[in-house]
């Protein structure tokens, strides 16, 4: 959704896009374990950055909204969002591009055509703009689904202590020294890798089809 919102940002030219777009691609070039430590120490208990800045002890904000530090990474919750919300920011550029280039294809013949035949900019988001970014749409989907499933830096450092699928066989190999149970979580990843990703690809081509039927 992130990348969707920022490639209909930067769909049209304008003055600068090209610095735009290139702030926006940063963050997939810096690596995953440098957003993960800079995340770690933001979100660090008592001290970190962002408990500085809610108990009013950062010079940038000197306003008091918390009266006491939160511990981000005690909570399963609040660990896993913001391991979440790391690995959103670093591939948001992935998926801007993808959508960015599914944009581009659509020829403007077809907006013209809409625009003399009535349609608003509802109808013709429904119509055209949607059901045509169906194929980059679903491409974006697919590999950010297998990317969330299998990630490991960010909830290795950040949620490191709750049981994740990922991190898990890490554990039961190095560990628990098991490698059979590390095989058999391995296998349980895979089976739900293939399932949503059937789920995914099934939903999207009957939305497809409904859309294209409107």
């Amino acid at each position: 959704m992130a990348g969707m919102i920022l490639a209909f940002l930067i769909a049209d030219r304008f003055r600068g896009i090209g610095i735009v777009r290139g702030i926006f691609v940063l963050p997939v070039a810096i690596p995953a374990i440098v957003t993960a430590i800079i995340l770690y120490i933001m979100f660090d208990f008592p001290g970190g950055h962002i408990n500085d800045l809610l108990t009013g002890k950062h010079l940038l904000f000197p306003f008091h909204i918390l009266d006491e530090p939160v511990n981000w990474r005690g909570s399963s919750f609040f660990a896993i969002m913001v391991s979440i919300f790391g690995k959103v920011w670093r591939d948001m550029p992935i998926s801007m591009l993808i959508i960015l280039a599914g944009l581009h294809s659509i020829e403007k013949e077809q907006y013209e055509a809409a625009a003399t035949m009535g349609a608003n900019v509802f109808q013709t988001f429904y119509r055209i703009t949607l059901p045509l970014l169906i194929p980059a749409i679903s491409t974006v989907l697919i590999l950010r689904s297998i990317e969330f499933w299998k990630e490991f830096i960010f909830p290795f450092i950040l949620a490191g202590s709750y049981p994740l699928l990922s991190t898990l066989i890490e554990r039961a190999y190095h560990e628990w020294r098991n490698p059979y149970e590390a095989s058999a979580i391995a296998l349980i990843l895979l089976i739900m890798i293939l399932i949503f990703t059937a789920i995914i690809f099934v939903s999207l081509k009957w939305i497809r089809k409904r859309l294209v039927r409107i």
